[in-house]
């Protein structure tokens, strides 16, 4: 190789801690951090819309199956409801309202039921609620048997020699039964058709667009009618983004607070983007499929500091069998800093907020305010460092299988864990926060050590956020230390380690 591929060795660089995957990342960032792709923070960035860096909460919704019951006509109050519970402006994601069905490209307009959806679209902005549109990415879709879609015709009259070849030669690939055409970057005509039909949701009302089944990588290509070398190459990348520059520059002039985002991050694209779609929430599916594997929020611990994230839509609380695997996600996205979403699957009229438990809307309530307001600079602004000790028991929690609603039936759906899950964040200011979530039904103690010396000077102090209690306050605290919590069910907690005034060491209770 003519480059640099290795950068060092893992060992234990952090006193009390074993060696884990947090060395590795620890040493990547420091390379990463010195690239274009990471030269400002969020918190330097002023070209990231207020209203997204400042958090919303996602409201995913369908708009097909039910579309005779009025569920355009539903959604505006029912957006208007979980504004008005969770106390941030909620940004609400239609899903199936592309011209033929859900993930069906390019061919998108005009939209599902057209005028009603515009009417839908018009009275949420004007209730002052915003739209995400997730829109195919260079997928042209051949066979959709779900929507009984056969778009072979409009692939031969519209793609040409667009589209991506494989090394065998053969330009079609398969997932779960849908078939479909990838358009080869270097093309004029899957640019351009990309382009505008990005352009088209801006116009449409989109103050969020999400280009979709990109993700960092692409389709290596093996064309010879098309102007790049065969395979892999950095085309792949520079074509990408020169299409995410001018979707970013000309769709802000048609709505300047227009936020761009791709589907999974990639570190390259983080300057060219508003935001990214993780899923740090998911185990066992795509993309951390991988039998008996388990998660770390590798990305998030990397660049958080530098990449706005929120999270894929994931299931209500009102589906049988799935509560604990629900109040997880939550839990998990909480803790990993992103933007959360919520998914009313088929049944709007069924999921609005004064129909879900008032168990189910607190967890939600508290878990969005956290994020968006009392912990916004770190949960969302913040740099991901690594988690304090805690001594917390376990529970066994069973991955369900998401389509039946039932339990795993083998033991890779099942593990052992902490019955709080919990991060801890700097803020740009430099202040620590820690925050953790009990999304069991049971009581939670545990026991947290605070091994930050170094990081903030001595004496700090504390101070403890519970939703609904009074804020605790501790002063003259001492790094390292440990302390005793108690967490109830489905309950979340911020800890904040500040530093000290003069007056306030001087005149400290102590801890």
């Amino acid at each position: 190789m003519t480059y640099q591929n290795v950068i060092g060795f893992v060992h234990n660089s952090k006193k009390g801690y074993p060696t884990s995957w947090y060395d590795a990342a620890d040493l990547y960032k420091k390379w990463a951090e010195k690239q274009e792709w990471a030269r400002e923070t969020l918190s330097e960035r002023n070209d990231i819309p207020k209203w997204f860096k400042n958090g919303t909460a996602i409201l995913d919704y369908p708009i097909r199956k039910r579309a005779g019951r009025g569920v355009h006509e539903q959604i505006p109050q029912l957006a208007t409801n979980y504004s008005n519970d969770l106390g941030v402006t909620v940004t609400a994601r239609p899903r199936g309202w592309e011209k033929h069905g859900n993930w069906i490209g390019p061919d998108i307009f005009p939209a599902y039921q057209e005028k009603r959806f515009s009417a839908s679209v018009n009275s949420i902005k004007n209730h002052g609620g915003r739209l995400f549109l997730y829109l195919e990415g260079y997928q042209w879709m051949l066979n959709e048997p779900n929507y009984q879609y056969d778009g072979r015709d409009y692939f031969r009259k519209h793609c040409g020699d667009c589209a991506v070849q494989r090394m065998n030669g053969e330009y079609t690939f398969s997932n779960k039964g849908r078939v479909y055409a990838q358009g080869c970057r270097t093309t004029e005509t899957a640019q351009e058709a990309l382009y505008r039909n990005a352009l088209k949701c801006v116009e449409l009302g989109a103050d969020a667009l999400q280009i979709e089944v990109v993700g960092g990588g692409g389709q290596p290509c093996y064309n010879p009618k098309h102007d790049h070398p065969p395979g892999y190459g950095k085309w792949i990348y520079e074509r990408f983004a020169d299409l995410l520059q001018r979707v970013r520059t000309d769709g802000r002039k048609i709505n300047p607070e227009l936020a761009l985002s791709i589907e999974e991050p990639c570190e390259l694209y983080i300057p060219l983007l508003d935001a990214y779609n993780g899923r740090d929430f998911r185990e066992l599916r795509w993309p951390r499929h991988i039998p008996h594997s388990r998660g770390i929020p590798l990305f998030t611990y990397i660049y958080h500091e530098y990449a706005l994230g929120f999270s894929g839509y994931h299931w209500n609380f009102l589906t049988k069998g799935r509560q604990l695997y629900q109040y997880r996600n939550v839990a998990m996205n909480f803790v990993c800093g992103k933007i959360n979403g919520f998914n009313i699957l088929n049944r709007p009229e069924d999921a609005a907020i004064t129909n879900h438990s008032a168990e189910a809307r607190k967890f939600m309530r508290d878990t969005v305010r956290m994020t968006c307001i009392t912990g916004n600079k770190y949960l969302l602004l913040g740099k991901m460092m690594r988690p304090p000790k805690v001594d917390c028991d376990t529970i066994t929690f069973f991955y369900p299988d998401v389509r039946s609603g039932d339990k795993a039936k083998t033991n890779k759906g099942n593990w052992k864990e902490s019955r709080v899950l919990y991060s801890a964040w700097q803020a740009p200011t430099g202040e620590l926060g820690c925050v953790f979530a009990n999304y069991t039904t049971g009581q939670a103690d545990f026991n947290v050590s605070f091994p930050y010396d170094g990081v903030l000077d001595s004496p700090c102090k504390m101070l403890v956020h519970v939703p609904g209690k009074e804020v605790r306050t501790y002063q003259d605290v001492t790094m390292p230390f440990s302390r005793p919590f108690r967490l109830g069910p489905r309950e979340i907690m911020l800890v904040e380690l500040l530093p000290a005034s003069e007056n306030e060491r001087i005149n400290s209770g102590g801890l």
